[in-house]
């Protein structure tokens, strides 16, 4: 039996479905892939076109604090990251629906 972490994931967000599994499960999708990690930060303006030359089979990773200026960019991350909750978060997340981005937290 596994030690890891549990997480959540939000798979068909439109149908509402949580499902619960462990980091490993995450960690095993991932391996051998480049993993990009996006904050808020000073330098995230000057870098995200950078984004678009993701190779194919990495994997974006959002802040729920970025998601928004991503999109509007034309960058869909893989999975958005939301380690807080509260009334703040929902406004973040508002989008997750309709491009059916898978939530983690």
């Amino acid at each position: 039996k596994s030690t890891a972490s549990p997480f959540l994931v939000k798979a068909g967000a439109r149908f509402g479905l949580w499902i619960k599994k462990e980091v490993t499960e995450l960690s095993d999708r991932f391996c051998g892939r480049t993993v990009y990690i996006i904050a808020a930060g000073p330098s995230l303006d000057g870098n995200m076109m950078e984004l678009k030359k993701v190779k194919d089979g990495d994997i974006i990773l959002s802040t729920g604090t970025v998601l928004k200026k991503l999109l509007k960019a034309g960058i869909i991350p893989d999975y958005v990251i939301i380690t807080d909750g509260g009334k703040y978060t929902y406004p973040q997340t508002a989008e997750l629906t309709e491009k059916n981005i898978p939530l983690l937290y």
